[in-house]
Parts: C-alpha cells; structure tokens; sequence
C-alpha cells in the first residue's frame, strides 16, 4: 500500500465546438480553478499549530467560497481534506485541518487522486509520520471519526480501513488505530473487497510487533483465524513466514481432527446410554410379566403368601440391578465429558482453553496467560520458542 501523490481534481474541459473566445475564458477559468484548489491543499498541509495552518486555510476557504460552481468547490474539499490527513507533518495542524475542513463541508469518504477515502489516506502517509504519540495518532483519528469517515467505506481496489491500520508497520498506530475504527462499526470478521478478511492483513504485517499487536486486537474483537474467503489468517502468515504458516495449519487440522473424535465417542456413550436404558426397562417389563404369568398359571396350586412374596422380591431385585447399570453407564457419560474437557485445558493452570502454539515444538498446550508466564518455554517438552501464534477454537 504506497503511498502517492494527491492531485487536484480539474474541471472538465471546454467544449470543442466553442467560440474561440468562450474557450479562452473557459481555459482561464480552469487555471484559476486549479490555483485555487492547489492554494488549498497547500494550506490543508501546512504544519506547525493549529494558529498556523488556520491562518493559511480560513483565507484559502473565503477564496474558494466566491467560485460559483458548487461541484467544483465540494472536489476541492475533498481532496484538500484527504490530503490534509494524509501529508499534514503535524498532528496538531492535521487534527485543526480536518476540523475547518469537515466544518466547510467536505466529505472524509470521498476518494481522493488515488482512490483513497481520508482514513485510509490518513494510514498511507503516516509512515513519514512515525514519530508521531499514540496520543497524537488517537487525536486525529477521533477527528476523522467524528467528521463522518466510515470505516466501512473501501477503497478503489476494494481495501477497509482496518487492513490499512492492520498492516500499518509502526505499533504505536496499531495499537491506537485498530480498537478506535473496531469501536466506530469497522466489523473484525468481514473480508474486504478481494475477500481477506482483517486477520489476513494484520499477519502479513512486516513488523512483527505491530501485526502482533493486531492479531491479538482482532482475535479480542471475535475474530476467527480460519475463518474467511480464499484467503484467511494463515495464508497472510505465510506471506511473511511460510514454515511458521504450515506448521499453524498442522497443529489447527490436528486440533480439529481430536475435536470431531471426541464429539464421536461422547455420540456414541450417549447411544450405549439410550442403549441401557431401553433394555434395562425392558428386562424390568419382562420379569414383571413373567412373574405374573407364573402366578396366573399356578393360581390353583397351594402357594402361601410368603412364596408371592419371594416372587416379588426377586423382580424387584432384578429390576434394581438393572437400575445400577443405568446408573453405571450414566457415569461413564460423565467421565468421558469430564475427560474431553481435561483434554482442551491448559496444561499449566488445567482450567482454561488451550490458545497458545509455540512455532518451534507445534504443541498446542497453554492458555493465553499461561504462555506469558511460560516466557516461551514449552510445559510439554520444555523447547524454547521465541514466536507464537495464537489459535481460536470454535
């Protein structure tokens, strides 16, 4: 995502068929446009403070404001806005800009000379801009965010403000930029216009704090790092580290084959369960019916109440051991569960999820905080690891 120039947009030409003299004083009327549009983006971009660059605009807005076409003065906004928040040097000076900007009526989503609304111009020019605080770099995107710039809005070539601040190499930006357009609406989960979703953005990121930074963000907001179109969060990975991306895509195949084997066994305890109960109720039916047929057909013989009654108690002791085996498969569901669940526990603190995969050993053993007080050491085979990725378990 280079960064290029931004050019004024000219109004359009004079008609071929015009007088000589119309066509003169139309070519004059377009240089003087023209001047009027640079003026003002050479104001919008004037650093220092917010005394300073007001001093150069207000002047070039009153100009601006005697051009009768109404097309060309609202062009002229927009694009001395999305410069002022891509080349202003000054944090103050680009946050007063936006300001008098958006008050005079021009509109953040507007493309600009190369097609890009004002966040995504704003993210483009800010690696001349790196020495900027997140204090800064918060400031004047509250600025944007409050003129009306929608981080929905995409780029020509179908880009969001969030792939911009994902990839953006400077972790100061990252950290501020990407929870201010997650809380203005911009959505962690849906892809751009070439179908990659944000994750994908932030781990191509060429520095690796700042796309960690972004993944962690992302992943935060609800972000699923197998989820997306042709391109998910493992192929960016792979575009900055291909063997760090396989063994990713290794370990989340293994962990989903181990998840549908224990939703198999725990489907087939719940079948041996319903089993169980079946015949456990059928046996208690059966001997029932066969001690009162027995009665039926020996109603003539001499029996005492006292053999009825030994009758009686065998069914019913038949039926309780029935009873126990429900009870006992009905335990063994219970074990199976309770052992599933181990199975997806950390390790270390054995009671939350499993989200932490050292690059080096693959083993997919740790909760989040758990790898932070590991320090990259492995808890199953002890191997240092220097990187990690995290992985969401649906």
């Amino acid at each position: 995502m280079a960064s290029a120039g931004v050019g004024p947009k000219r109004p359009a030409p004079a008609p071929a068929d015009e007088p000589p003299a119309q066509r003169q004083a139309h070519a004059q009327q377009q240089q003087g446009t023209a001047s009027l549009q640079h003026s003002l983006i050479r104001a919008a971009t004037t650093g220092g403070t917010r005394t300073k660059v007001l001093a150069a605009l207000f002047p070039a807005l009153a100009d601006l404001e005697e051009d009768e076409a109404d097309a060309y003065r609202q062009a002229a906004l927009d694009a001395a806005l999305a410069a002022a928040a891509r080349s202003n040097p000054h944090a103050e000076a680009c946050e007063a800009a936006i300001k008098a900007l958006a008050e005079a009526g021009a509109d953040p989503n507007a493309p600009d000379g190369t097609g890009l609304p004002a966040l995504q111009a704003f993210f483009a020019g800010m690696q001349q801009r790196r020495s900027w605080s997140e204090q800064q770099v918060a400031r004047v995107l509250g600025a944007l965010i409050t003129a009306g710039s929608d981080p929905a809005v995409l780029t020509s070539i179908g880009q969001t403000a969030l792939d911009f601040a994902a990839c953006c190499p400077l972790p100061a930006v990252v950290r501020v930029a990407v929870p201010i357009l997650l809380e203005a609406g911009a959505d962690a989960c849906t892809p751009n216009g070439a179908d990659e979703p944000p994750l994908f953005s932030a781990a191509s990121n060429r520095c690796g704090r700042a796309g960690a930074d972004a993944i962690q963000q992302l992943l935060h907001a609800g972000a699923d790092p197998l989820a997306g179109g042709s391109m998910t969060a493992l192929h960016g990975l792979g575009e900055r580290d291909p063997a760090a991306a396989l063994q990713a895509d290794a370990v989340a195949a293994r962990w989903q084959e181990a998840q549908e084997a224990q939703q198999q066994e725990r489907e087939a305890a719940r079948e041996r369960q319903e089993q169980a109960e079946q015949a456990a109720a059928a046996a208690a039916s059966q001997h029932l019916a066969s001690a009162l047929a027995w009665h039926q057909q020996r109603a003539h013989d001499s029996l005492t109440i006292h053999h009825l009654g030994r009758l009686y108690d065998a069914a019913a002791a038949q039926s309780q051991a029935a009873q126990q085996q429900l009870r006992a498969a009905q335990q063994r569901v219970r074990d199976l569960e309770e052992e599933a669940d181990r199975a997806a526990s950390c390790v270390v603190c054995l009671h939350a999820q499993r989200s932490v995969v050292p690059v080096g050993c693959g083993h997919l053993a740790m909760c989040a905080d758990c790898a932070r007080r590991c320090a990259g050491v492995c808890p199953v085979c002890r191997q240092f690891s220097s990187t990690s990725l995290t992985v969401r378990i649906p």
